[in-house]
C-alpha cells in the first residue's frame, strides 16, 4: 500500500516512472521502519496536552488560540525519542529516494516536472499574498509571557495574576 501511495505521488510529480524508478520506490519502502507503535505514545501525550490547555482555557482565553496554534505547530515535541529516532531514519530515506529519482528522470519526466513547478510556484505566491492580507488584518497576539504564566499557573493550581 505504502509503494501504490508514494508511486501515485512521485507519478503526479514526474509523470510515468520508469523500472529502475519503482525498483527504487519498492527498495525504500522496504528499508523503512514503521512507526505505528510510537505513534500511540506521541498521540496520548499531545491529546493529555490538549486536554489540559482545553481546561485551562477558561483562565486565560485570550491565550488559548496562540497556545493552540504552538501545539499544532510543534507536534514534534511529545515525540518518545524512539519515535524521533524511526521519523529521522525514514526522513533520511524519502530524502535519498528523492534524490535517486530525481537524478535519474528521463527527458519528459523533466518537462513534466518544470511543469508541475511552475504549477506550484504560482500556488505558493497566490499563497503568500494572501497570507499577506490576512496578516495585515490580524489583531495583535496576546503576550506569550502572560500566556505561559498563566498556564504554569494554572497546571499547579495557582490562581492567574492576569
Amino acid at each position: 500500500r505504502q509503494v501504490e501511495q508514494l508511486v501515485t505521488r512521485y507519478e503526479d510529480m514526474l509523470g510515468e516512472l520508469t523500472p529502475a524508478q519503482l525498483r527504487a520506490i519498492e527498495l525504500s519502502v522496504a528499508s523503512m521502519q514503521s512507526e505505528r507503535a510510537h505513534r500511540m505514545a506521541y498521540w496520548r501525550r499531545w491529546q493529555g496536552e490538549l486536554f489540559a490547555l482545553l481546561e485551562r482555557r477558561r483562565m486565560a482565553p485570550d491565550c488559548f488560540a496562540a497556545e493552540f496554534t504552538r501545539m499544532a505547530l510543534d507536534r514534534a515535541r511529545w515525540y518518545t525519542p524512539e519515535l524521533r529516532a524511526i521519523r529521522a531514519h525514514n526522513g533520511r530515506q524519502q530524502r535519498d529516494l528523492m534524490v535517486t529519482l530525481l537524478t535519474g528522470m528521463t527527458p519528459a519526466q523533466r518537462q513534466h516536472f518544470a511543469k508541475r513547478a511552475d504549477d506550484w510556484a504560482r500556488l505558493f505566491a497566490d499563497l503568500s499574498r494572501k497570507r499577506t492580507d490576512v496578516v495585515a488584518q490580524a489583531q495583535p497576539a496576546p503576550d506569550q509571557n502572560a500566556c505561559r504564566d498563566t498556564a504554569m499557573a494554572a497546571h499547579r493550581g495557582v490562581p492567574s495574576r492576569t
